[in-house]
């Protein structure tokens, strides 16, 4: 892991992109397995590489949520749409918890907003909203 680490660090590698992006799959993979504490110590492991990843910490709001850590999951969630409000990988959980918590009203706002969303959100959303 520091190995992969160090190589998507160096702003030269031409692979940095698609390991960023295998080591997010990696993590919420995990993060949806059960493998909770690896999956955060990833997602953290980017995020203090760089503090503004989204999908990092969408991923570490997903590791929460799993494992019903509401409160945290949504500050965080919340924290992101913040920062950048169309994000809807944030607001299609936002949905999923709120329908988790029983707030199905919020759950129906948040979650016809993201199935106006880009794939997989907005697919998401949708399957959520019929379920």
């Amino acid at each position: 892991m520091e190995r992969l680490l160090e190589i998507i660090q160096n702003p030269q590698s031409p692979d940095r992109p698609h390991l960023i992006s295998t080591l997010l799959d990696i993590g919420l993979f995990g993060a949806h397995s059960g493998f909770v504490v690896p999956a955060r110590e990833l997602f953290q492991s980017l995020l203090n590489s760089w503090p503004h990843l989204s999908t990092a910490k969408i991923g570490l709001a997903l590791a929460r949520l799993v494992v019903n850590e509401f409160e945290e999951a949504e500050n965080s969630l919340k924290a992101i749409l913040a920062e950048e409000p169309d994000n809807f990988g944030a607001i299609a959980l936002l949905g999923l918890l709120a329908k988790m918590t029983g707030r199905t009203q919020e759950a129906e706002l948040y979650l016809n907003q993201a199935s106006q969303g880009p794939e997989p959100y907005g697919q998401l959303a949708k399957v959520a909203l019929n379920s």
